[in-house]
């Protein structure tokens, strides 16, 4: 999605746990030369940490202005049977894959119903 995002011209702030991943990401990005560096944010981002979700949204203002589209899809599993689940693991999956939605949408929906467009 980020190639043809950036294909397409648009400015993206990439955000992911994994920093190596992001630059790979970046990597594949220029490998087109139709996408321009200065269009691309990234973010190491634990979005299990609310307060970091907010400093990282203030940054992607910052750089490109307001959200028009946001790709909100983290997610993580254990892949274990109920009674197998570790209890910290099983917090932590709950707070990415649903909690962290809820806080990114609520950083960017204010401007996007102000716009009525997003």
């Amino acid at each position: 999605m980020a190639v043809e995002f950036g294909k397409l011209g648009a400015k993206l702030t990439l955000c992911d746990i994994n920093e190596k991943g992001l630059e790979e990401t970046k990597a594949l990005m220029l490998a087109n030369k139709s996408i321009k560096e200065e269009n691309i944010l990234l973010v190491q981002l634990d979005v299990s940490n609310r307060d970091a979700i907010t400093e990282a949204s203030k940054n992607c203002v910052k750089k490109f202005g307001e959200v028009d589209i946001l790709i909100n899809n983290a997610g993580i599993v254990q892949g274990k049977l109920i009674s197998e689940l570790d209890e910290n693991f099983a917090s932590k999956s709950y707070k990415v894959n649903f909690e962290s939605h809820l806080w990114l949408i609520r950083e960017f929906i204010e401007a996007m119903k102000k716009k009525n467009t997003g």
